[in-house]
């Protein structure tokens, strides 16, 4: 959709440039749900589920094709095995749980967002620091800390769970006056690891959720990866059959009414080519 961007008024644009700024630093301090663009979810919106978690795609077939809505066969896209896919939402039929996504399926310089659901079976989990709480959550201590207690000098790391060997972002000593922290760092959950190392379990902080400060050192940028995530056994990637893009497939609807029309067409010729001959 091209835009005329002279006949905005001025209120208007400062109106956008405002939404702009004003909605990612909303998102990042509130817990705000963001609404799928699609019809199945408007209607369906009280039987749905809010998900947490990232997802490999990993089909039989060595791709996922998602579909407009759950039991249908009327193709959005696909993505090969190992890619990994963002579930919102999901919705539970008979028995059956379906995950939706949202995904770029136009050029850079034209995006076009679509969404699509698939059965979740389909979907191999992503390890994260939730699923590390859940894991370990019975060996938990819990007691209210303040990190600023522990801290002395230099950045603070946060990692994405305790010995995952990946930080979620850095604190840095540029940002911390004299050794007092800007904000108060509180918590009440702590894992000790097998070197009685002590961690704190953070649930949210400047925009991250669900990250762990190593109490012992929170300084160390260099704290091994003792615990790293699982390697996920996926099968192998493929391309979507039928040699056609993953964005263009068609489905069985769209293929019959193809084929009628492809025969309606070449009737049209026989009858015109067989009335011509006999006027001739």
């Amino acid at each position: 959709m091209n835009f005329n961007f002279k006949k905005i008024h001025l209120p208007v644009v400062i109106l956008i440039i405002m939404t702009a700024i004003i909605i990612p630093v909303f998102t990042a301090y509130a817990d705000v749900l963001i609404e799928p663009d699609n019809d199945f979810w408007r209607k369906n919106s009280n039987k749905m589920k809010h998900m947490v978690h990232n997802f490999y795609a990993n089909g039989e077939n060595g791709y996922v094709t998602f579909v407009v809505e759950p039991n249908s066969t009327r193709e959005v896209f696909s993505v090969m095995n190992g890619e990994v896919v963002y579930i919102t939402y999901t919705y539970t039929e008979n028995g059956v749980a379906w995950g939706i996504t949202e995904k770029n399926t136009g050029a850079p310089d034209n995006s076009r967002w679509e969404s699509g659901w698939v059965q979740m079976e389909q979907l191999y989990v992503m390890y994260d620091s939730i699923i590390f709480y859940e894991e370990n959550s019975a060996v938990f201590t819990e007691r209210e800390f303040n990190v600023e207690d522990y801290y002395s000098e230099g950045d603070i790391v946060f990692w994405t769970w305790p010995g995952s060997g990946k930080t979620n972002f850095v604190m840095e000593a540029l940002y911390i006056d004299n050794g007092d922290l800007p904000i108060d760092i509180l918590g009440s959950t702590i894992y000790t690891d097998s070197d009685g190392n002590e961690w704190g379990y953070i649930a949210y902080i400047y925009g991250s959720r669900h990250v762990w400060v190593c109490l012992s050192d929170p300084s160390n940028h260099n704290i091994p990866a003792f615990n790293p995530a699982p390697k996920p056994d996926l099968i192998a990637a493929a391309p979507p059959s039928s040699g056609q893009s993953s964005n263009q497939r068609f489905s069985a609807p769209m293929l019959a009414i193809s084929l009628v029309s492809l025969a309606a067409m070449l009737s049209l010729v026989l009858i015109r080519l067989f009335w011509d001959k006999k006027k001739k």
